[in-house]
């Protein structure tokens, strides 16, 4: 399966998601738990990147998608 998220960063964001899955459905952590890790990683990651640079990435992919 490929997720492509066009975002900065996304492949980071795709693998943060990868892992918490992996631990959850393997038993290594609750599904809550594992979601819950993905969920600060990714609000880390964002923090990081900035919240208004991946508000205009996804803003200019819905653009170039939508032929403008």
């Amino acid at each position: 399966m490929s997720l492509d998220l066009r975002i900065h960063r996304g492949q980071q964001y795709v693998h943060i998601l990868a892992v918490g899955v992996y631990r959850a459905i393997t038993g290594r952590e609750t599904a809550q738990s594992a979601l819950g890790e993905v969920a600060r990683r990714w609000k880390e990651l964002t923090d990081r990147v900035g919240v208004q640079e991946q508000r205009e990435a996804c803003r200019h992919v819905a653009r170039f998608e939508a032929g403008q």
